[in-house]
């Protein structure tokens, strides 16, 4: 009898030992694969798309950023927006949303996120460094004269970002969320998934812990289905029903957890990760919802 406890506590020893080495190489892997997107030049300009832009460049934690301020309403005071690009994104992917958001009357701020754009490769990069990079955004629209109060638009790992930033910043007047995964651990489960490879939550809390690691970031620091219960302004989340890549059980996460009394949903029928903006409707929804909670704006369109 005490032969058989032996065996069977040695074999799952030997069992845990392997999953752990197992996860650790998965981790490295993902850290090898997610850790280095490739830097995407922008295509496009504002000016190329007939917008106005000034050129500009504002501090984050240990670089400069480059940016695009696209004034509205010839520069005069009003409300401000910065968007937010996605993973291995650029600010000409978020050109569509300016259009219209400057021409309902926002000013708008578009930038590139740290190893994304016309910034250079990044050795390693987290999801955290999205959020650093928000939070220096929203410091310097903050600044500018013309910006009279300040709104947030997100998509994908840029949605989720801007979630966290808007619980930290109590100066996030609106924030529309756009496609954002939960957290962490749920877009490493989703990633594994994806991979074909186990997605136990523990084996992916794991991952997602060896992943963020080298940053010195904490996992439990950037679940946005958690932080989101202390934003409090008004938020809009919004997800396509057939998303491929991260699926709609994110958005009831986070809007199970937020405010019910600030947050609106809008689960999208039949549109994926990458055509939400395509939706009949979108733009006049995001627009409606940051007018009503940044302040209409008299004499725009």
């Amino acid at each position: 009898m005490a032969n058989w406890f032996g065996w069977l506590l040695g074999g799952l020893g030997v069992a845990l030992l392997l999953t752990v080495g197992v996860a650790y190489a998965v981790a490295l892997k993902f850290r090898q694969r997610l850790g280095f997107p490739q830097p995407r030049p922008p295509e496009k300009t504002p000016a190329n798309v007939g917008l106005p832009g000034e050129v500009v460049e504002f501090p984050t934690v240990d670089r400069m950023l480059p940016g695009w301020l696209i004034p509205a309403r010839d520069g005069t005071a009003g409300p401000g927006v910065v968007v937010v690009h996605g993973w291995e994104g650029n600010h000409a992917r978020m050109l569509p949303v300016a259009r219209f958001l400057h021409d309902a009357g926002f000013h708008v701020l578009l930038f590139d996120a740290r190893g994304h754009g016309l910034n250079p490769p990044e050795r390693y990069l987290t999801g955290a460094e999205f959020v650093m990079d928000t939070l220096a955004a929203i410091d310097y629209m903050a600044g500018r004269p013309e910006v009279t109060r300040l709104g947030l638009f997100g998509h994908s790992a840029g949605g989720t970002a801007c979630i966290l930033a808007a619980s930290w910043d109590r100066r996030v007047g609106a924030l529309a969320s756009s496609s954002a995964f939960a957290g962490p651990v749920e877009l490493t489960q989703r990633m594994l998934e994806l991979a074909g490879l186990p997605s136990w939550r523990l084996f992916a809390e794991f991952v997602a812990r060896v992943y963020v690691q080298p940053r010195g970031h904490r996992v439990q620091d950037y679940h946005a289905w958690q932080r989101i219960a202390d934003v409090r302004c008004p938020i809009l989340l919004i997800h396509g029903a057939a998303d491929e890549y991260i699926p709609s059980d994110h958005l009831a996460l986070l809007a199970r957890r937020a405010d019910p009394a600030r947050t609106e949903r809008w689960l999208v029928p039949g549109r994926g990760h990458r055509d939400l903006f395509n939706t009949p409707g979108y733009a006049e929804r995001v627009v409606e919802f940051l007018r009503r909670s940044l302040g209409v704006l008299e004499g725009a369109p």
